[in-house]
């Protein structure tokens, strides 16, 4: 009858699943509670352990383990997978590490994200760099809610991989317009904070008074060269909001800095 219990087959069927056996077993894994093996490149016998090929594979297949943990709606592996993604090879690819915090909303790691993407130029990015092919209107991160913060998943890269960059202009592509937007705001504001400090009269007095006059013989000061120092740090800090050149040995050699700091009245 329509009431009675189904009967028990007696041969179980298989689940369809889409993703391949390398992010299946992982899941399963912490769903179940069992430990996961590291995750490892392999090298063949003609190449060398490269790092960088490591980091991107293991930041590929954590990206795919939240992509499907999301899709099943599984809060308890999407918890544990978010302590792996701030660790080292996470922190060397910022940008990637910003596009999955900002799609999951997680505040504090997208902060760690976006101080750690200082060093970079978000300006010096070329879309004709990535290997991503999608277009406005397949773009995942603006059309499909559940869009994949890892471009290509199955990319493996070579550690003679010749477009490293392309995996920062791909990473760029899968971040929001909003969490773009906040990230350049980041970066732009320490270049115009810090231009407003060397711009400040009280702080550099002389180089940047109208009648600057040398306290010694009274003479006018020529502050042409100090306007140039900054117009080159200002530049600097465009290309690097981190702005860790300020004082290092590579500033030394500008002609900018090295007229400034030779400067007489």
């Amino acid at each position: 009858s329509l009431l009675s219990l189904p009967s028990s087959s007696s041969s179980s069927s298989p689940i369809p699943a889409s993703q391949p056996d390398a992010i299946l077993e992982p899941m399963l894994r912490l769903m179940s509670g069992l430990p996961i093996p590291p995750w490892t490149v392999s090298v063949s016998s003609n190449d060398h352990y490269d790092e960088r090929a490591h980091q991107l594979k293991t930041i590929s297949q954590i990206s795919s383990l939240l992509t499907l943990a999301e899709s099943w709606d599984a809060p308890g592996p999407l918890s544990i997978l978010r302590l792996s993604i701030t660790s080292p090879p996470f922190l060397a690819h910022p940008l990637r590490l910003y596009a999955l915090a900002t799609h999951f909303n997680w505040i504090p790691e997208a902060k760690l994200a976006s101080k750690h993407s200082l060093s970079l130029n978000l300006f010096a990015y070329d879309e004709s760099e990535s290997d991503s092919s999608t277009t406005d209107e397949d773009d995942p991160a603006t059309s499909n809610p559940n869009f994949n913060p890892n471009p290509n998943p199955n990319h493996n890269p070579h550690p003679n991989d010749p477009s490293p960059r392309s995996n920062d202009t791909s990473a760029l592509q899968c971040i929001s317009s909003k969490s773009l937007l906040s990230l350049l705001r980041l970066h732009r504001s320490r270049r115009d904070l810090l231009k407003t400090h060397l711009d400040d009269p009280h702080i550099f007095s002389q180089g940047n008074s109208e009648s600057s006059r040398c306290t010694a013989c009274t003479s006018q000061i020529d502050n042409s060269a100090w306007r140039e120092l900054k117009a080159r740090i200002f530049h600097e800090m465009d290309k690097c909001p981190k702005g860790d050149f300020i004082g290092s040995w590579e500033m030394e050699e500008w002609k900018e800095a090295a007229r400034c700091w030779e400067s007489r009245c």
